[in-house]
């Protein structure tokens, strides 16, 4: 993986997103990711990271996901079985059964629960059926109260391409963006995306903070075009911009 903090031109040589977050001395951030382009990768990766520090960690979503190819998976309501899980288990993603693949979140008032384990808890609270660029409906994300922090994720390799190819739900890309469904996606309408409380920023409360990554960043191109696309937003007061390329390397346990 590949990382560049807010402020910073070059790449860091110790990755960690839990320290370019800040919540390393938090003992149970609650962290909902949204947007498209990386945000079951992301989730993987943070919980790695907390597995690596020795610390349990809960995957989960409050729409739908893939479930894992590696950790462990509970596909139920009882807490009771969480607590057997994580007794031997330092990650554990959590959803009911969904399709053949994907599992599907459970009850909030179980994810409520979830929150009082004093561990930190991941959420994947929107999707985009692996597409890098999108526009919620109305009744996305889905981002449930007691959340800390919001991560909104936006793939770079949707700029220059047709709206139609690269956006989850494009007509309402093209709605929201005032363009037809063939026009390309621009550096404004990344810009427009990140800052509207109607796309990506949507459900952000003030108790929440609000972190945005621009994934994908995989060659010298799209780094100019992503730090760009940063710079903009901190003119708009949006600071906290992570630049990331996680590309075909292993994550290490």
């Amino acid at each position: 993986m590949r990382l560049m903090l807010p402020f910073k031109t070059e790449w860091e040589k110790d990755c960690s997103l839990i320290k370019a977050f800040q919540i390393e001395n938090l003992a149970a951030p609650i962290i909902s990711v949204v947007g498209a382009g990386g945000k079951t990768t992301t989730m993987e990766r943070l919980a790695k990271e907390y597995k690596k520090l020795e610390k349990k960690v809960i995957v989960t979503t409050t729409t739908k996901m893939f479930r894992p190819v590696q950790d462990s998976w509970y596909g139920g309501e009882s807490m009771e079985a969480v607590d057997k899980h994580l007794e031997k288990d330092a990650v554990l993603w959590i959803g009911l059964p969904f399709e053949e693949e994907k599992m599907m979140s459970p009850k909030i008032s179980f994810l409520t629960q979830l929150m009082q384990k004093n561990i930190p808890l991941l959420i994947e609270a929107d999707g985009a059926k692996r597409l890098p660029f999108k526009v919620p409906n109305d009744t996305e994300p889905v981002i449930i109260e007691g959340t800390q922090f919001v991560v909104g994720i936006l793939g770079m390799d949707a700029l220059g391409r047709p709206l139609k190819e690269v956006c989850f739900r494009y007509d309402l890309g093209a709605l929201f963006l005032h363009k037809s469904e063939e026009e390309f996606v621009t550096i404004e309408d990344y810009i427009e995306v990140i800052t509207s409380n109607k796309a990506l920023r949507k459900g952000v409360t003030e108790k929440m903070k609000y972190l945005v990554i621009l994934n994908k960043v995989d060659d010298l191109e799209k780094e100019k075009q992503a730090i760009l696309i940063r710079d903009l937003l901190k003119q708009q007061g949006i600071e906290q911009v992570f630049l990331t390329s996680y590309g075909a390397i292993e994550l290490q346990n």
